[in-house]
C-alpha cells in the first residue's frame, strides 16, 4: 500500500516508506524558501519527526513547495498535493488550510496557527470538556 501526506503552507510532499508500506505528506508554507524565519522552522519540524522515528533520507522525504507570499499559490499547490493522492494534508495558517479543504473533503488536514478552527470552518465544534 502506498500513502500519502500533504503538508500545506511551502508546499511539501513527504514520502515514509513502512516496511512495504510507502505514507506521503504534502506541505504548503506560506513564506518564500531562502526567507531566515523558515529555516528554524523548517529544522524544529524535521528534529520533531525525527525524535518520532522519521528520518529525512531514511524513511522520510520532503518535497516543499513556497507559496512566497503569493495568495493564488495556495490554491494552485493544494490541488497539485491533492493529486498526489495522499492519507493526510498538514497546513501551516488559514489560507493553505483553506485552499486544501476547498481542494478535497476526503483527506485528512493537520493544521497549526489557525486563529479559529471552528469558525472557519475547519472543525465541526470544539472539542468535548473533560469531566
Amino acid at each position: 500500500m502506498r500513502r500519502r501526506v500533504s503538508f500545506a503552507g511551502g508546499v511539501a510532499r513527504v514520502v515514509c516508506p513502512l516496511a512495504a508500506r510507502r505514507a506521503a505528506a504534502g506541505v504548503p508554507i506560506a513564506g518564500a524558501e531562502r526567507d531566515p524565519v523558515y529555516a528554524p522552522l523548517k529544522r524544529a519540524f524535521r528534529d520533531g519527526l525525527k525524535k518520532l522515528g522519521w528520518e529525512e533520507g531514511r524513511n522520510i522525504r520532503f518535497d516543499f513547495r513556497w507559496i512566497s507570499g503569493n495568495p493564488t499559490r495556495n490554491q494552485a499547490y493544494a490541488a497539485e498535493l491533492v493529486g498526489l493522492a495522499p492519507d493526510l494534508m498538514f497546513a501551516q495558517s488559514t489560507p493553505p488550510v483553506r485552499a486544501l479543504q476547498r481542494a478535497s473533503s476526503k483527506i485528512s488536514i493537520v493544521f497549526v496557527a489557525v486563529k479559529d478552527p471552528v469558525g472557519d470552518a475547519f472543525v465541526a465544534s470544539d472539542p468535548p470538556q473533560r469531566r
